[in-house]
């Protein structure tokens, strides 16, 4: 089934998550595609997203993909990183 997490503007959607709320740790993982974390207008995509919770820190795996938008005082760029580790933070 299709899992979605709504948080302070952040927004994760897969097919699957893990919760652990004691450790302060969370699995997001998209088994029949990609797992999606979305903040504005930046996306992070891969097979498996872990939240650190207690350290604020997002750790991708599986053939991660990352948008980033950043400003510009003349006018707004995107740039679309391609992170070829299996593990992107």
């Amino acid at each position: 089934g299709n899992v979605r997490l709504h948080q302070a503007g952040t927004d994760a959607t897969c097919t699957s998550m893990y919760f652990d709320r004691a450790a302060g740790f969370a699995v997001c993982s998209g088994e029949e595609g990609w797992a999606v974390l979305r903040r504005d207008k930046d996306v992070v995509e891969g097979k498996r997203i872990e939240f650190d919770l207690r350290n604020s820190v997002v750790k991708v795996r599986g053939g991660a993909r990352v948008r980033v938008q950043f400003d510009d005082r003349s006018a707004r760029k995107t740039q679309a990183v391609s992170a070829a580790p299996e593990n992107f933070e």
